[in-house]
């Protein structure tokens, strides 16, 4: 047991990262609204401020609420997400029989996905008036879609790690199913298919599926032993943010399903939505969370008896959780929504500030990764599978630079290009394939994991708002030009990392060929083809 004390210096130092991480967006926004404002008093007063001061002062005040509730959701996560992602991990690998693994790993990922925040927040941007197969809300519908898709390739995730099978040819597979049903559509009629599957694989990894699935993953790894340990304990989220791509691209041959409510609007309204989110966010909380702990408390009672002083931490660990998670939602929608929406109308309808976009959308890429809890997530896994190879500021950084490019594409082709997604979607992952060839398995499975954290709660809320602002003039086509972007930043983070992998393939030969190959091999870990650049 940690002691009290060591626990309050843990969450200190863990509200001190995130309220220093929260900084950036504040002084992005903070800049918008300043030199709006600064314009019209002193250049044109009949000038509207980009941003209003409702909007503005609500960022603010949600920011510091947002930054508070991810510390708390990050250290309650460590005493149980985490741990029931360890414990239930290490309980599957024991399972001889194919079945039962088929079972639990199915189930958990329908349970653990259909409760994702990201995902019911990514449901609202649909009609929900309409009924699908005369009960299913168009919410529901992608949610057990993505659920589906999300359990079946955990599956295939797990049995990767337990027989021993290669990342790569499990992902080339997969993508020539993707670009299969991709020709069968075609670009006009795939353009939005293929823009909604991707966002929705973007938002299946976010606040609730990722230390989960991360502990889960590397529980499994580590009681296989060996040298595969790490390598294997990369790729799940990788591997499992497929699944949506193709369950959504197959439901979507035969269902059309209805975007853009009419009253969109009135969504990002912050005084129609202080009316209901309070409560909402509550709810969704609630669903977050709840499914997983009453399936491990059940499972627990009937099969793995932990120690009661292990089962306390981790339902107190679950509430600290739950509230965090609460707190870290309703800021993200009451603050973050409203501000990004009105940002991208009022820079869709002056063209004389589209310029600022792009300065800003590079500062944009570096804010969200240095405020997205799996972020942090994934540099603390890093830290204890991979023996301090990696260096996190390297993967800080190229992580950052893949965001912003990928925000910076999807802006220029929304206001300039109007291409279609269809080509640049899977133009990019084309890419990304070809590149595998050249770096290792680890590589490739840190590589695709990245791309899935870098798209949570911020995307959602922060990014696809503005999107949607950018189109809202254009109303006949918002519905479908309005996704994409989540998308994109889940692939060029992807590039951005195995770009690390070749970079250190390339140092290493260098290394190899100025020096004894004995000497090498006492210095490097040449398996590896992740090195640190310090």
């Amino acid at each position: 047991m940690i002691s009290l004390s060591a626990k309050s210096k843990n969450f200190i130092r863990i509200l001190r990262k995130s309220i220093i991480s929260a900084m950036p967006l504040i002084a992005f926004f903070l800049a918008i609204f300043l030199s709006s404002n600064i314009f019209k008093i002193f250049v044109n007063s009949k000038s509207e401020p980009i941003i209003s001061k409702e909007n503005f002062f609500a960022f603010i005040a949600c920011s510091i609420s947002l930054a508070f509730g991810s510390a708390l959701f990050q250290f309650g996560c460590e005493t149980s997400i985490k741990n029931i992602g360890l414990i239930l991990g290490k309980q599957v690998s024991k399972f001889k029989s194919i079945l039962n693994i088929a079972l639990i790993s199915v189930l958990l990922g329908i349970l653990i996905t259909v409760a994702e925040p990201d995902l019911s927040i990514f449901g609202k941007f649909f009609n929900n008036e309409k009924r699908y197969f005369n009960f299913l809300t168009g919410e529901w519908l992608i949610r057990i879609t993505a659920g589906v898709g999300v359990g079946i390739f955990l599956l295939i995730g797990v049995l990767r790690i337990l027989l021993f099978k290669n990342f790569k040819q499990i992902v080339y597979a997969s993508y020539i199913l993707i670009f299969l049903i991709a020709c069968f559509f075609g670009p006009d009629k795939g353009d939005p298919f293929i823009r909604i599957s991707y966002d929705i694989s973007g938002v299946t990894t976010g606040p609730a599926t990722v230390p989960f699935i991360m502990s889960y993953a590397i529980s499994i790894a580590a009681t296989q032993g060996g040298d595969k340990t790490t390598n294997d304990s990369f790729g799940m989220i990788g591997i499992m943010s497929i699944g949506p791509i193709l369950t959504m691209l197959i439901l979507l041959i035969n269902t059309d399903l209805n975007l853009i409510p009419k009253d969109i609007e009135k969504d990002f309204n912050i005084l129609d939505m202080l009316k209901y989110v309070f409560y909402k966010e509550l709810i969704n909380s609630g669903y977050s969370l709840f499914p997983l702990m009453l399936f491990f408390l059940a499972y627990n009672f009937f099969f793995l008896k932990v120690n009661n002083n292990v089962l306390k931490e981790i339902l107190i660990g679950f509430l600290i959780t739950f509230v965090g998670l609460y707190l870290f939602l309703l800021s993200a929608m009451l603050g973050f929504r409203p501000v990004s929406f009105e940002l991208g109308k009022n820079i869709a309808s002056n063209e004389s500030i589209h310029y600022l976009f792009f300065i800003f959308s590079g500062f944009m890429g570096f804010a969200i990764i240095l405020t997205e809890p799996a972020v942090k997530i994934l540099y603390t896994q890093l830290g204890s599978t991979s023996n301090k190879i990696i260096n996190k500021n390297l993967l800080f950084l190229f992580l950052s630079i893949g965001v912003s490019a990928a925000i910076t594409i999807q802006f220029a082709n929304n206001l300039f290009w109007k291409q279609s997604s269809y080509f640049f979607i899977l133009g990019i992952c084309t890419v990304i394939l070809v590149l595998m060839l050249f770096v290792s398995d680890s590589c490739c499975g840190l590589a695709f994991d990245s791309g899935g954290i870098s798209t949570g709660t911020i995307s959602t809320c922060l990014i696809l708002p503005i999107f949607i602002g950018l189109n809202w003039q254009q109303k006949d086509t918002a519905a479908k030009d309005q996704f994409g972007v989540i998308g994109m930043i889940s692939l060029m983070p992807i590039l951005s990392v195995q770009v690390i992998g070749i970079m250190s393939k390339i140092r290493e030969n260098w290394l190899l060929n100025r020096r004894p190959k004995i000497a090498i091999n006492n210095e490097l870990t040449i398996e590896s083809q992740i090195i640190n650049f310090e």
